[in-house]
């Protein structure tokens, strides 16, 4: 563990906590013993203490030859030297391989001009001993042009290694392929304080991760360093839901501690206030935090100063010990930590300098930014001013330090989180998922009830004390269900391949320059890049900004590697550093806008700590990132045309003086831009001007009434209707005279549409982003818009958004025009809108749209404009963990004609950055051939599914394919049958949760979806209540006075829940027909002959009913189809050729994927199936002759087992026939009879062991059998072990073998490990171990073994003291004990039924022998009747998800 030596720097790579106090914990960490760590220590300090006085003289070569390759020998390394001759196309020095022998073939790989790296576990790159490895050197050194960070991040893209080692003898740093693109995520040891201060454990923490053993794979393909990254994810990700359960307290206890303060005299109306100034003042905390945190040096935490008055490292200690204490001194009145803090917020905001603090005492310098205004003025904001007038007492402010700082350890003990865990995009995550709550006091005692707070009873346990602060979302919810929180790979794809093509163009727009310009190229590179507008429009934290930051920042760095390797170090501002090119490219080139102002906030927050660098104050961002609707706002230019119509034919004189106000506004407002973007930003001054000048900017008298006009012509649509008729031409006339300007304010209807605009948060682009829009002298720019705009809009179906907002939307947005949206498709068309010509768009949005009707005039949009240039289909991998959300990601551009598909089948190479080609399949569509539906295909598939789509379909064949019923009451309607009698069922309802008796005529045999499987269902003996009579084309309600007289019995039941039936639906059926269905569709089709489908299913499950079932719809329910051709035959063919493999994998392919590899089956899926033939022209006699021979053989393969290979030819015989597909429907139709029949005899064996065995008198403990020896190596396993030595310990699962007369009974353990996180758990919190040997007999009679095999395994599956079995193991029973003890029956007590039970067990094996013929003989017919080839068939199977039969 680091203690107070400082010799470990891990950057945002690992997880410290996890290094200290998990990984001394685990197997690795015990695989290097002590006396092998000492030798090696031994070793490596030997070779130090001979070279340490001359290793800082060396030059970079001598350097290599005399320590770091020795240094290489002593880790175990086999390395290889890669000889690099060219200064412009550096390669790593050194390739780490898995042997000397893997070494030598790199060297004569390299010899006959092959790949070197090919087989590297790692590669390292060497520098002269002190060599800043975060930046360019001064250039007196040779190769001091380059910044090593940057190259080995160049160095992980081009070769497959994943590990790279970077050193200049005395730092040895790691970094890690799919993070080293941060330039600052690395894992560093200062090898001379280990070696001189450390003891053995320190050097554990060098050698453990620097030895060759560190690269090496292990069989799962994960080395010692994969698992350390691995497992420090999960601890991180397990912090941030720790830590996000202890915001939500925090803020709830913060606001608490606002209201109850004496002084502060707050109560319930201003919950809002208190709201955002608590999450305001949060935001402080974790700001200081995050800045404090190990590794970071952004705040001088080892200065004595700061550590002793400010520092809040040392707070959270001294709260944590007071909290401990018996007796905590703290006090609600009190407000000592609360001055604490505020004197450390005023240093951060306005420096030690003016908290009169000599520099060389300490330094901080004014970080300013307005997060820490702790002197605010009026035009600073609300939470501001409310945070400098309010207080918090003692007692509620060292809680919420407790919960921002301690987190429980899952031993009942606490323990200190660990912010160097948690990047910038972590807490993001955090933060933006308590965006939605709102504080609220309690009338009353309140309880939870799935989540919801209701009214306590006395039985409830009291969550809410009256009068309490509690925290709910907007529906009154204790928790939100949570934001979808963009995973960060999926970010950096969207950001690096939006802007990549941007950064291309301007590449080789400047390369084809002849001259380009007197500052050299990469200084001419960073200003285009500077020139760029890159938007959020929905920016939730930032998440997307602060990827775009990174990425900018790093191609301007790669930018001044290349002319430093080409021209000279000389040639680059040394200044300008990653940190200065995040900062210029986050002042500069990023735009955002969101709804929620504390989103705004919080996204400074990110990109503050993002580009934080040491003595600069933060980057202003209020330019750029705004709060607003994105997609409620007016074009200001839309007021000159309103103007034009009012004044009737031509232009006149007030339009022409409105248009030129307009103009001269803008160009003021670009003046005012072009002086504020000059300035540089590096010192308090810079901020106090850049301020000053952007409340220049804001306040501008003309723009702000340009603003109030946009914000009328806006409340207009929303439906403000008291506008007098020349409204616009007065504003007009008014906008440049600030007495008629005034009387114009003084009007009811603009001061309405000031209100509305602020409530609803209009937001007009060309004003509030006029420089994205305008030029210098404010006419309209070339190109008009942002270069990229990229995000992940909100999810959010059209019925849930507010009338008012709805119309506007659909007058809009052409996509949002008729019936339902969800809310994201108007917002890919504003990106599209707001981008430039030349612009490009990346979002990631669910992919429904392929295909939903909703999505239609998306699609038509997306095609007619030939703006969609990509998509990446996620398919159905869950991109956002835990919700159902099937996403893809939307690439738009300009005038596109071919679109690049790419569907992702590996996401876990997705996330590791693996290049397009290995993680899935890729295929270029003409937008023209996109059709009115998208279904995507690639590769052999593409080609496949385009002959077979050519086809008729079901839907051709059908007459109607139908949903289910919908009751509106279930559990009432839908029963389950007990018994028979004469004239009625006995049966039992869950609504009165009692049998009763129903009449047999109001009974219909009732399916549920997952009762329909292929062939034949799995009928439960559920019964639907139908009040209903019916005929052939039509049914209407039964007469309640013909129910009560008719039928008693179901009257007397349907009375009993009349209350309950009358209230369905908000009381909709309380009326005379309050018995009756609330979607009585299609009753009069279930008694026809139809094919019954599931709603949805892992695989084909189509039956052809004739017993009249029913059944309902949704997910649990399931559709009919009723054909055209009603021939009996037709049908059963039909079911066939719908269950077989090719209709599985046209379902697969078009269908939408569902948690867990289950598909949809709705109608618009099914009705696409394709069909060879939609209706018969012969009779069935015909029909039956012709496909005698084919009936013949097929039932000699299936139940003789005959040889199918002729089936080929007998059935392409038929297709080249006339009417031969009808004779092969008829011979498929006869198959789909004897899979039923056999499926039906399967159903009715009786398979339960133990209803044959019955009874029995005598019995042995399996430990006392004849035979019996223990296996080798049990007494060493778990299996030997008992509860003394673990938790929870019990036998998992059993199997018994027989091999060669010997019969093994194998067991797994379960119990739950003291520490989760290192084991995959159950939800209950228990692991469970592989098969281990538990016992071994020889020389057991035939019959016993076949006792044993088929007794043991149920005796334990049943449990519970079934034959003296227990599974938990005790302090003195072990899990053999367990199973010894296990009584097996005489076999002479139970012989009769054990052979009647095998007879059962060989007869179903028979019958799925013949099932599995039977299904193999439907696909070869059914391919062959399509006319697949053996590369199309091949195509098909190896591409179902999901396995047949299931």
């Amino acid at each position: 563990m680091q203690t107070s030596l400082t010799y470990r720097t891990n950057r945002d790579l690992f997880s410290n906590y996890y290094l200290d106090e998990h990984l001394p914990e685990t197997e690795e960490w015990d695989e290097v013993t002590d006396d092998e760590l000492r030798e090696a220590r031994e070793e490596i300090l030997e070779l130090w203490n001979r070279e340490k006085s001359t290793a800082p003289k060396r030059n970079e070569s001598q350097l290599e030859e005399k320590f770091i390759r020795p240094m290489f020998r002593k880790l175990g390394i086999p390395f290889e030297v890669e000889e690099s001759t060219s200064r412009t196309q550096r390669r790593p020095d050194y390739g780490f391989f898995e042997s000397e022998d893997a070494a030598r073939g790199a060297f004569e790989r390299r010899e006959e001009g092959g790949d070197f790296y090919k087989n590297t576990v790692a590669v390292a790159d060497a520098k002269r001993w002190g060599r800043p490895l975060d930046t360019r050197g001064s250039g007196e050194h040779e190769r001091d042009f380059e910044n090593p960070s940057y190259q080995i991040h160049v160095y992980l893209q081009e070769t497959p290694a994943r590990w790279a080692v970077l050193t200049d003898g005395k730092k040895w740093r790691l970094y890690y392929g799919p993070t080293s693109h941060r330039l600052d995520s690395y894992y560093e040891i200062d090898l001379p304080t280990v070696l001189e201060k450390g003891d053995l454990e320190d050097f554990k923490y060098f050698y453990l991760f620097f030895r060759h053993g560190a690269f090496l794979e292990d069989a799962g393909g994960d080395s010692f360093l994969d698992d350390v990254y691995g497992e420090s994810n999960v601890f991180a990700q397990e912090l941030g839901e720790d830590l996000q359960d202890n915001i939500y307290e925090a803020i709830r206890i913060l606001a608490e501690g606002f209201i109850q303060h004496p002084d502060n005299d707050l109560g319930e109306d201003d919950l809002d206030r208190i709201h955002d100034s608590s999450l305001i003042y949060l935001y402080r905390l974790i700001f200081v935090l995050y800045a404090e945190s190990e590794g970071r040096d952004l705040l001088d935490t080892n200065n004595e100063i700061y550590e002793e008055s400010y520092s809040l490292n040392s707070l959270k200690q001294e709260i944590a010990e007071e909290l401990d204490s018996a007796d905590p001194k703290y006090r609600g009145w009190q407000d000592n930590l609360w001055s604490r803090l505020e004197e450390l917020f005023k240093l951060i905001d306005q420096g030690s300098k003016s908290r009169g603090i000599p520099e060389e005492d300490l330094y901080i310098p004014a970080y300013n930014g307005g997060l820490f205004r702790t002197n605010p003025d009026e035009d600073d904001s609300t939470e501001a001013r409310f945070l400098a007038t309010h207080e918090v007492g003692d007692s509620y402010l060292a809680k919420v330090i407790e919960l921002l700082t301690r987190s429980s350890n899952g031993n009942g003990g606490k323990i200190f989180v660990d912010y160097s865990s948690l990047d910038v995009r972590h807490l993001g995550s955090i933060y933006e998922g308590l965006l939605e709550y709102k504080l609220n006091i309690a009338d009353e005692t309140l309880a939870l009830d799935d989540g919801e707070y209701v009214t306590a009873t006395d039985e409830d346990e009291v969550i809410v004390e009256e009068g309490e602060v509690h925290l709910t979302t907007g529906s009154g919810e204790r928790k939100a269900t949570g934001s979808y929180y963009t995973p960060e790979y999926v970010v950096e794809y969207i950001v690096e391949n939006t802007l990549e093509p941007l950064i291309t163009d301007i590449t080789e727009d400047l390369m084809a320059q002849s001259a380009r310009g007197d500052r050299g190229f990469a200084a001419e590179f960073a200003e285009r890049v500077f020139d760029l507008k890159i938007l959020d429009p929905a920016m939730g934290s930032g998440h997307f900004l602060t990827s775009t930051v990174d990425y900018l920042a790093r191609e301007i760095i790669d930018a001044q590697e290349k002319q430093a390797a080409q021209q000279g170090i000389e040639t680059v501002d040394q200044d300008h550093d990653i940190n200065w090119a995040r900062r210029q490219v986050a002042q500069r080139c990023i735009y955002g806008v969101d709804l929620n102002p504390l989103a705004v906030e919080l996204a400074k927050v990110s990109l503050w700590l993002r580009t934080l660098a040491a003595e600069q104050p933060l980057a202003f961002l209020d330019h750029h990132l705004k709060t607003g609707n994105s997609l409620v706002g007016s074009d200001i230019e839309e007021i000159e045309e309103l103007e034009s119509d009012a004044g009737g034919g031509g232009q006149n004189a007030t339009l022409a003086d409105f248009g030129v106000a307009r103009k001269g506004t803008i160009e003021q407002l670009m003046r005012i831009y072009q002086d504020f973007i000059a300035i540089e930003n590096q010192d308090l001054a810079d901020v106090k001007e850049m301020e000053a000048k952007y409340d220049e900017f804001e306040q501008n008298k003309l723009r702000q009434r340009l603003e109030g006009i946009a914000n009328v012509h806006t409340a207009e649509k929303f439906g403000l209707n008291t506008l007098p008729s020349d409204a616009y031409e007065r504003m007009a006339i008014a906008l440049e005279d600030d007495q008629e300007w005034k009387q114009i304010e003084q009007s009811q209807w603009y001061k309405d549409a000031q209100a509305w605009g602020e409530d609803s948060h209009y937001f007009h682009w060309k004003l509030e982003f006029p420089e994205a829009f305008y030029g210098l002298t404010g006419d309209e720019r070339t190109a008009p818009g942002f270069d990229a705009v990229v995000g992940n809009p909100p999810y959010l179906k059209s019925h849930h958004i507010a009338d008012e907002l709805d119309q506007v939307l659909r007058s809009e947005f052409e996509t949002a025009d008729e019936g339902a949206y969800d809310i994201y498709v108007p917002f890919l068309e504003l990106a599209n809108r707001n981008r430039s010509s030349d612009g490009r768009v990346g979002f990631i949005v669910p992919n429904k749209f392929f295909e939903a009707n909703y999505g239609a005039a998306l699609r038509d949009y997306l095609t007619k404009n030939r703006c969609l240039g990509g998509i990446v289909n996620f398919g159905e991998k869950q991109v956002f963990p835990g919700v159902s959300t099937y996403t893809c990601l939307v690439f738009l551009e300009e005038s596109v004609s071919e679109m690049d598909y790419l569907a992702v089948s590996d996401l876990e190479g997705f996330a590791n950055r693996r290049p397009d080609s290995e993680i899935g399949e890729g295929q270029s569509y003409d937008l023209e051939d996109l059709g009115d539906k998208w279904n995507f295909f690639t590769g052999k598939t593409a080609a496949l599914m385009k002959r077979i789509e050519d086809m008729r379909t079901l839907e051709d064949a059908s007459e109607r394919i139908f949903k289910g019923l919908d009751t509106g009451m279930a559990d009432f309607y839908a029963v389950e049958k007990i018994r028979e009698n004469s004239d009625s069922y006995r049966v039992y309802s869950d609504q009165a949760d009692e049998e009763v008796e129903i009449e047999k005529e109001l009974l219909k045999p009732l399916l549920k979806g997952k009762d329909i499987e292929s062939y034949t269902p799995e009928y439960q003996d559920r019964l639907l209540l139908f009040p209903y009579n019916t005929y052939n084309e039509g049914y209407e309600l039964m007469n309640e006075s013909n129910i009560k007289e008719s039928y008693p019995k179901a009257y007397d039941y349907l009375k009993q829940h009349e209350s309950e039936l009358r209230q369905r639906q908000d009381g909709k059926f309380d009326d005379k027909e309050w018995y009756r269905y609330t979607n009585p569709r299609n009753l009069h089709h279930y008694d026809k002959d139809k094919i019954c489908s599931p709603y949805n299913a892992f695989s084909p499950a189509f039956i052809f009913d004739t017993t009249k079932y029913h059944f309902t719809t949704g997910f649990a329910g399931a559709y009919g189809t009723i054909t055209q051709e009603k021939a009996s035959d037709f049908y059963r063919a039909l079911t066939a050729i719908l269950n077989s493999t090719l209709s599985q994998f046209f379902m697969e392919q078009t269908s939408t994927p569902m948690q867990g590899n289950y598909f949809s089956y709705e109608k618009r899926f099914i009705k696409n199936i394709p069909l060879s033939l939609t209706k018969y022209t012969t009779s069935e006699e015909e029909r039956a002759t012709s496909a005698q021979n084919l009936v013949q053989y097929a039932d000699s393969i299936v139940f003789d087992g005959e040889d199918k290979s002729a089936i080929q030819n007998q059935v392409r015989e038929l297709c080249e026939a006339e009417e031969g597909v009808e004779a092969i429907y008829y011979a498929l139709s006869e198959l789909c009879s004897n899979i039923a029949e056999v499926k039906g005899e399967r159903q009715q064996l009786n398979l339960e062991l133990l209803d044959y065995i019955g009874t029995y008198s005598d019995a042995e403990n399996l430990g006392q059998l004849s035979g019996y020896q223990p296996p080798s190596g049990v007494s060493d396993s778990i299996l030997a072990e008992t509860s003394k030595t673990r938790d929870n310990l019990r036998v998992g699962e059993v199997d018994v073998e027989l091999t060669n007369n010997k019969v093994q009974i194998l067991a797994t353990a379960r119990y739950k490990p003291k520490n989760e996180e290192n084991y995959e758990t159950d939800r209950w919190g228990y692991t469970e171990t592989e098969p281990f040997p538990a016992m071994e007999f020889i020389g057991l009679s035939d019959s016993k073994q076949e006792l044993v095999l088929e007794f043991v395994p149920r005796a334990v599956e049943k449990g519970d003291g079934f034959a003296d079995f227990r599974d938990t193991a005790t302090k003195t029973n072990s899990l053999i004990d367990r199973i010894k003890a296990l009584n097996l029956p005489k076999v002479a007590d139970v012989e009769e039924g054990l052979n009647q039970y095998l007879e059962a067990k060989a007869r179903d094996e028979e019958l799925q022998t013949q099932l599995d013929r039977a299904y193999g003989l439907v696909d070869e017919i059914v391919y062959t009747l399509y006319d697949l080839n053996e590369e199309e068939i091949q195509a098909i199977e190896s591409n179902l998800i999901n396995e047949r039969g299931k």
